[in-house]
């Protein structure tokens, strides 16, 4: 038992892997659909339900409204070793971004933004804001929930 705290005090001054790293969960890209489309597309949660894989975004309860600022859905995140059931509402619908709040003790703001881009294409920011989990949880948030949310949005996007 003093053995391994011992090696615990002599690794809890080393860098780790994710020192500096940033625990947001942010896809970037340039698509084709205006403005326009993408108010639409990510203010409706019947639209997010159904480009969003359902391997890591599953057990949509809609609520009433759909659309719109003040929608709001129950949804279940399964990302690795993450299973977290959260309800979600639209909270701001403006003409470049459009912003989800998750509710509760371990929720997160997941904000679309968009520009002009080039060729006539829009450049895209699809992100959710998260604080990473104390230690011992951070390990497994950055080797395995982290690289399994970023694939779950590109993928979502993938499927506009």
């Amino acid at each position: 038992m003093v053995m391994w705290m011992l090696c615990g005090l002599a690794l809890a001054g080393q860098p780790k892997p994710w020192d500096g790293k940033s625990s947001d969960v942010v896809v970037v890209r340039d698509v084709s659909q205006s403005p326009e489309q993408l108010v639409a597309m990510f203010s409706d949660l019947n639209s997010l339900r159904r480009f969003f894989p359902s391997d890591c975004v599953d057990e949509w309860g809609m609520g009433e409204p759909s659309a719109g600022v003040g929608a709001n859905a129950a949804l279940t995140y399964n990302m690795g070793a993450m299973h977290r059931r959260l309800t979600i509402r639209v909270t701001k619908v403006e003409g470049h971004m459009v912003e989800l709040e998750h509710d509760g003790k371990r929720g997160f703001i997941t904000q679309t933004s968009w520009k002009s881009g080039p060729d006539g294409l829009t450049h895209l920011t699809f992100g959710s804001y998260v604080k990473a989990p104390p230690w011992p949880f951070k390990p497994i948030y950055f080797n395995k929930i982290h690289p399994q949310w970023m694939d779950c949005y590109q993928r979502a996007l993938d499927a506009m």
